[in-house]
């Protein structure tokens, strides 16, 4: 069983929630900007967090990557999706918390069996949780803004281009990193 102490946990929060702010300010640290969106693998920092620590940790950590991707938003915008959608909290906060708790939940459910399987699993529902929840708060709020940006009245066809441009390699890269980065951490923790 791993024993973490309150003085490492709030060192490795500490550690993290400094990682987080660093991607999410400065381009190809934790995103990929393309123009209208941006592939971003910010959210395996708070998976990576929430399996090394617990789920409550993960949600405050993705407290942080929501509020310094709003703070971004509206300081220094780095796409037009940051102007007009990124800026509403709900789209731009809640999300991210939920990636904490998705991802941190399913690590501590499945790692009794195998922590490589906890990992992998984690990584793709905290991604798939970051998925779901902003594009269903998009278009829950701002679908007359998805539309205008894109110039379409498609609404599925934008959410069919958003998923294959910018989700699929999300995923792609949460599930591969997470266990990696995850076996690595807990060999050193231990």
């Amino acid at each position: 069983m791993l024993y973490i102490t309150k003085s490492y946990k709030l060192a490795i929060q500490s550690i993290l929630i400094a990682i987080i702010i660093i991607q999410v300010m400065i381009p190809f640290l934790g995103y990929i900007p393309l123009g209208i969106v941006n592939i971003t693998f910010i959210p395996v920092t708070v998976i990576i967090g929430s399996s090394i620590l617990n789920y409550k940790s993960g949600m405050l950590l993705g407290l942080v990557y929501g509020i310094s991707k709003l703070i971004i938003a509206y300081t220094a915008p780095q796409s037009i999706m940051d102007t007009l959608v990124f800026q509403n909290p709900i789209i731009t906060i809640i999300p991210r918390v939920l990636i904490g708790l998705t991802a941190g939940i399913t690590f501590y459910a499945l790692k009794k069996y195998s922590i490589t399987l906890a990992s992998i699993l984690a990584g793709a529902i905290g991604s798939i949780t970051n998925t779901f929840f902003v594009l269903f708060t998009i278009i829950l709020l701002k679908a007359h803004t998805l539309v205008n940006i894109y110039h379409t009245n498609h609404l599925t066809t934008i959410i069919k281009s958003i998923i294959l441009i910018n989700s699929i390699p999300e995923l792609i890269v949460s599930v591969i990193l997470t266990p990696i980065i995850i076996k690595y951490l807990l060999k050193y923790i231990k």
